[in-house]
């Protein structure tokens, strides 16, 4: 690290952080958020773990759902946000003597090699969750209850989502305009999930294994027996959209996706799938699809807990704003906002 001073460093900064502020980093009396934190780390040339108390373990290898234009600097970047969410999150977990630890299905990777296998793998995680055969309220609150971190960034939309480890913690980074395509969110979630519980072998080329986790969020969100059940169990000569926008709002997954699934159990044939792809797309239904799924994906982990020790008295106003990343009257602000 970089011997300078706090001035040397704020004027580095360009105003932007003043010496007064750094000094209070410094001091642990508050925390930078992701972006200033990045910033800090860019002028000192150093990674977050070595400015953080406790050092957060090294990020894994990201396993990205998209990963166009999304260049080693945005990725390095990302790798900051995602180190610095887990430091404060692990801070809040001693706090309240709670640790954090993942379902042990994260332990032990189940084999995929093929599509079928990846199917087979969606079987057994619903079976091991106790999840049944029905639609999913919410993939968010499945995962943060499995012990998965879930992180949020700005990205354009060259990425949707990303999967990696820190240490033995599970973690699924989704790009926030998914919050406009709450559909599209939960396939993402699903094919990061993927790249958690599934061992696919190192050999496999990328397209193939991108067309496992596919296979996989498909299944997860509606399961093969479901689905035959939903549409007669019959084999079909064509794709009706009226009918695909009905189990859209209910299962909570596009109708895209809802007909490469039929395609994939051969409910129905490739051509008719290929047709039907291709027409769409000749009109631009692709680019804005009939019917909404009503539910909430919105991470509610980490201010949960917050609120909890700020409730219980186990941390400071002055702390919890510093761990939320806001300046104390701002965070005074949203908690009056939120209790009025």
């Amino acid at each position: 690290m970089q011997e300078i001073s706090l001035q040397s460093l704020a004027d580095k900064l360009g105003g932007d952080l003043s010496r007064q502020a750094l000094h209070k980093y410094e001091q642990g009396k508050a925390m930078p958020d992701s972006a200033r934190l990045v910033r800090i780390c860019d002028a000192l040339e150093v990674g977050p773990d070595d400015l953080l108390a406790e050092p957060a373990a090294p990020v894994g290898e990201l396993h990205f759902r998209k990963r166009a234009a999304f260049g080693k600097r945005k990725e390095l970047r990302l790798r900051f946000e995602v180190e610095d969410q887990l430091h404060r999150l692990r801070e809040l977990a001693d706090v309240l003597g709670e640790p954090l630890r993942a379902d042990k299905v994260f332990n032990k990777p189940i084999p995929a090699k093929s599509a079928d296998d990846a199917e087979a793998a969606a079987k057994e995680i619903r079976k091991q969750w106790n999840l049944g055969e029905d639609a999913l309220p919410s993939l968010v609150a499945l995962l943060e209850d499995r012990g998965v971190i879930l992180h949020s960034t700005h990205a354009e939309k060259s990425l949707d989502g990303a999967a990696t480890w820190l240490g033995d913690t599970p973690v699924i980074v989704l790009a926030r305009w998914l919050d406009d395509d709450l559909p599209r969110k939960r396939f993402t979630l699903a094919h990061e999930l993927a790249h958690l519980v599934l061992d696919i072998p190192a050999s496999t080329p990328a397209r193939t294994a991108e067309a496992i986790c596919h296979r996989f969020a498909g299944a997860l969100l509606v399961p093969d027996t479901t689905l035959r059940h939903e549409l007669g169990g019959r084999r079909r000569h064509a794709l009706f959209d009226i009918e695909l926008v009905n189990l859209k709002e209910r299962y909570g997954i596009s109708i895209a996706a809802l007909a490469r699934r039929m395609s994939d159990l051969g409910l129905v044939s490739a051509s008719i799938h290929k047709d039907w792809t291709i027409r769409r797309r000749r009109i631009n239904r692709h680019l804005n699809e009939p019917g909404s799924w009503k539910g909430s994906e919105q991470p509610s982990r980490f201010p949960s807990m917050l609120y909890r020790a700020l409730a219980e008295e186990t941390i400071s106003l002055s702390k919890a704003a510093a761990l939320d990343g806001k300046p104390i009257a701002d965070f005074r602000r949203s908690l009056q906002a939120n209790a009025n």
